[in-house]
């Protein structure tokens, strides 16, 4: 998987036959090429930054190759993405996702995507502490302990059932807090010393690996938007994450159990093999850091993983559980969350 990255103020995206060309300000009042990227080796281009422009027939190009265009904030943060109207599916899955809401499979959906972040959260914590039993055994132990918690966590969401998701949403959140209380608290004591992750921060941190993952959420956020259009799904009406004007709620549901998954595992494997984060005066990650925080979420995407029987890369099978959840939604399977394995 390739991303292409486009942050550098006054950069310009063109199209030259099959290829986009990247060009930056050259200091002279001109632009020179900085470098040249064939479509077809290109899966998502990002546009990072204010006062970058590209031309209509490099969007073509993009919309033509299914290459989506994703705005993305300083943070990393998606504020917009550009895609062919073909990929968008058809109104019937969306008009079930919204019957969904009240008909009893919005809750079925909402529960699953509960248990699923905890199990991969535990899988996580299992998945560190595999190489301490011999010699780090307080660690290993307190890991397995967390892990445990979690999973207690997860069968109490099995039990919460209604038909509409408003009867629910609430004791799920809380559920959901409860087991990422336990899971931040034991990376944060398993990693704290060394990166110094002292706790979960999101707006304003000025604390390198929250700011890294709160970068690598928005990149997933755009992969997990993409899945969504492709399957025919409503980016904003979640189940989960309640309705609010411009929140991409349903996004937000399906990308809860790949959180641990694709961004936490990249990071904090980056952070035990001492990464040093770069960032700007303001928390955000420099330019550098983005580029390898980026690569590193490729080749993570790119990975083949045991699922259902087959070994696919995650990208893939972050867009098959969108199809797995458009048919919940029309009644033709039961959603069953992602768990990796470890």
């Amino acid at each position: 998987m390739k991303y292409e990255y486009v942050e550098t103020f006054g950069s310009a995206v063109q199209k030259h036959s099959e290829r986009l060309v990247v060009s930056e300000p050259s200091g002279e009042g001109g632009q020179r090429t900085k470098r040249q990227v064939p479509a077809l080796h290109l899966d998502h281009l990002l546009i990072g930054s204010r006062g970058v422009s590209i031309s209509s027939d490099a969007l073509e190009l993009c919309c033509e190759r299914g290459i989506p265009v994703t705005i993305v904030d300083r943070r990393g943060k998606p504020v917009g993405k550009f895609t062919a109207p073909a990929i968008h599916g058809t109104s019937r899955t969306r008009r079930a996702q919204i019957r969904a809401y009240e008909n009893g499979l919005g809750v079925t959906f909402a529960r699953s995507v509960v248990i699923g972040k905890a199990a991969n959260q535990a899988i996580n914590l299992k998945y560190f502490a595999k190489n301490r039993r011999e010699r780090s055994p307080d660690q290993y132990e307190t890991l397995r302990k967390s892990a445990e918690a979690i999973d207690r966590v997860a069968r109490r969401a099995k039990k919460i059932s209604a038909n509409c998701i408003d009867e629910v949403r609430q004791p799920l959140m809380v559920l959901e807090a409860e087991a990422s209380r336990i899971y931040w608290s034991s990376l944060s004591a398993l990693y704290g010393s060394s990166s110094g992750f002292v706790h979960r921060e999101q707006r304003g941190t000025k604390n390198p690996v929250n700011a890294a993952l709160n970068y690598a959420y928005g990149v997933l956020t755009g992969e997990v938007w993409t899945a969504c259009l492709l399957a025919g799904l409503e980016p904003y009406a979640g189940f989960l994450h309640a309705d609010r004007p411009g929140r991409l709620s349903f996004v937000l549901d399906l990308i809860e159990e790949f959180r641990p998954v694709v961004a936490d595992r990249v990071v904090f494997a980056l952070a035990a093999k001492g990464w040093r984060i770069e960032q700007e005066e303001n928390g955000w990650l420099s330019l550098a850091s983005k580029n390898k925080l980026l690569a590193s979420l490729a080749e993570r995407l790119d990975s083949p993983e045991p699922d259902r029987g087959r070994r696919r890369k995650l990208r893939n099978v972050i867009q098959r559980q969108a199809y797995a959840a458009a048919q919940h939604f029309l009644g033709n399977e039961t959603y069953v969350p992602y768990k990796q394995r470890w």
